[in-house]
């Protein structure tokens, strides 16, 4: 392929050498290699005149990006991780910006650009030669807010890439090419094999952007979530009847989000979406815009900290100004809102999400207290009369089975249990959580995790510790798992004396080499 240097877009290269100092990018230049170059959405925002919050940096070498990276990062001060040690991928942070730096994929500068999602990511800045690359016609197509991807195999790199599609509708205005199209609908089943929670923060993405109504109607017509609803003319209607400009801000903000989210996914959908307990909630409240209001059980727990409970304090002060009446001093004023209170209230919300977590922990006293508010969805406070709900929160109960729940508190409940993911699933969640880790890690990190769970343990580690042992892992620059940095680290993942013991030494280092063996074998059969 001919290469398509552009020299006589000096505005564009003034503009990018000026944002490089700005983000202080030229501190480490002097490190790079000749064939050098930046590339990827950097360019594009900067073309576009794009201020982004977050700033993500991607810079191709021409080899050896983990020796590069170490240089530069011990040469700085600044934060090193090697996100695939096979790929050759690492990490800088930089006051907080985070600069990718990858080998070259390709023998040629054309070939890698090539082999990138779109067009309008594939253009290059060399940084010796000062000049742009740019085989695909990426800046033609930004200058015609067209998106367009070389070959239907760049979108299956990476089936997310499917949905990023509608996030450039979105945020960007862009029209879609009629070929990627074609890949689209052909493909869009993929998208599922794609982690939950890469998915989620795209979707985030789509429906607030300032053109998210073009975007859904692209989503809801290529029916890419196979949902049931989509084709009932109603549903278009709808959408189509939208006047921005008749919406306060507060509409636009969390009325639209939620609007479009119910436009494109259904329950069918949500089911594929599969999260540990307490961040189901967490990502619900999300998804839905709303505030997420918790309440951790404990036993003992009692109305005073569940519901309210009056500030005697100033009540007292109040009394001794000698200006109170009796009845005064229970109003509004002297009441403390708890977390139940605030559910019920909503705080000028319609409703807010309600997550009373690990209810087996509490006294079953307590369950009878939670009925009136299940059954009636109402608080009574004696000294002010019956708190009623404007609209019911949404309610979500989880436990752990320390103990049997109550049936007549079950009966108000939907049920689902949520178990340990598989291999599959919990390294999703880690490459998603923990980035920083790189691969190999991660692989470890979930092979040890789930040959722990096999063990017979008073308490085997969930997911929350697998993701924090992972982050511990990173902070301690640790690349690949060794005896000794499981021992001292043991107590992210283990929470009882017994069961630390038991694993530290010996068998964890049985664990460790049932790992590499099988490690070994995979690679014997790749090769």
């Amino acid at each position: 392929m001919k290469s398509s240097i552009h020299t006589d877009h000096t505005l564009i290269i003034d503009e990018l050498e000026t944002s490089i100092k700005f983000h202080n990018l030229d501190l480490i230049l002097g490190f790079l290699p000749k064939g050098s170059y930046l590339v990827g959405g950097y360019i594009r925002d900067i073309i576009l005149g794009r201020k982004t919050k977050k700033v993500d940096v991607d810079i191709v070498v021409p080899l050896n990006a983990i020796e590069i990276g170490k240089k530069i990062a011990d040469n700085i001060g600044s934060k090193f991780i090697i996100l695939d040690e096979k790929r050759e991928v690492v990490r800088i942070i930089l006051n907080h910006i985070y600069i990718d730096i990858a080998n070259q994929v390709s023998s040629t500068i054309e070939g890698d650009l090539c082999s990138r999602d779109f067009s309008i990511n594939s253009i290059a800045f060399l940084f010796d030669k000062k000049c742009l690359v740019d085989p695909l016609n990426g800046l033609k197509d930004l200058e015609i807010s067209l998106l367009r991807t070389h070959s239907e195999k760049n979108l299956l790199n990476d089936p997310l890439r499917i949905l990023r599609c509608f996030r450039f509708v979105s945020e960007l205005n862009f029209k879609v090419d009629l070929n990627l199209i074609t890949f689209i609908k052909k493909n869009k089943g993929k998208l599922y094999l794609v982690a939950k929670e890469r998915i989620n923060y795209e979707i985030q993405k789509i429906v607030h952007g300032a053109n998210a109504l073009d975007a859904v109607l692209m989503i809801k017509k290529l029916n890419i979530f196979d949902t049931d609803k989509l084709f009932e003319d109603s549903f278009f209607l709808d959408l189509e009847k939208i006047n921005y400009a008749e919406l306060n801000q507060e509409e636009k903000e969390k009325f639209l989000p939620l609007f479009f989210i119910a436009q494109i996914l259904d329950e069918k959908s949500l089911e594929q979406f599969k999260f540990s307990k307490t961040e189901i909630a967490k990502i619900l409240s999300q998804v839905l815009n709303k505030t997420l209001i918790r309440l951790q059980c404990y036993e003992g727990l009692d109305i005073n900290q569940a519901a309210y409970e009056w500030n005697y304090g100033q009540q007292i002060i109040a009394l001794q100004s000698g200006n109170k009446e009796e009845s005064d001093l229970f109003s509004k004023k002297y009441l403390i809102e708890r977390p139940l209170l605030k559910a019920i209230q909503g705080n000028g919300e319609d409703n807010n999400i309600l997550l009373i977590d690990e209810l087996d922990r509490a006294d079953e006293a307590f369950e009878a207290y939670l009925l009136e508010i299940l059954s009636d969805w109402q608080l009574t406070i004696p000294e002010l009369g019956t708190v009623k709900a404007t609209t019911p929160p949404i309610v979500i109960i989880t436990s752990n089975r320390t103990r049997e729940i109550h049936d007549a508190l079950k009966r108000r409940c939907f049920y689902h249990w949520v178990g340990f993911p598989n291999k599959e699933t919990e390294l999703e969640i880690i490459s998603m959580r923990v980035p920083e880790a790189g691969l190999d890690l991660q692989k470890q990190v979930v092979l040890f995790v789930q040959s722990l769970r096999e063990q017979n343990l008073y308490k085997a580690p969930g997911i929350a510790e697998t993701i924090d042992w992972a982050q511990a892992l990173v902070e301690l620059n640790c690349v690949a798992l060794d005896p000794q940095t499981v021992d001292s680290t043991m107590g992210v993942l283990l929470k009882y004396q017994d069961d630390i013991s038991r694993i530290q030494g010996s068998e964890a280092g049985k664990i460790l080499d049932e790992i590499m063996l099988n490690k070994l074998k995979t690679e014997e059969v790749k090769g």
